[in-house]
């Protein structure tokens, strides 16, 4: 996760199933004044953990862009 963090620049945490053995939901999040930008950084962050992690599925992804 730190790697992740440090990276891009982005919020990192695990947010559910924390007591589930070989299984983990983490949530990803990030500030920016453009969507596509936000859309276009947590694709980005989808595709680094595949590429340096081999060992880990990622089984669901889903995006969330929040207007303020």
């Amino acid at each position: 996760m730190a790697r992740v963090r440090n990276h891009f620049e982005v919020a990192i945490a695990e947010v559910d199933d924390n007591d589930l053995w070989q299984i983990a939901k983490f949530g990803v999040s990030c500030v920016s004044n453009d969507g596509q930008h936000a859309s276009d950084i947590l694709e980005r962050v989808r595709e680094y953990i595949e590429e340096t992690r081999p060992d880990l599925l990622i089984s669901q992804f889903e995006t969330e862009i929040i207007n303020w």
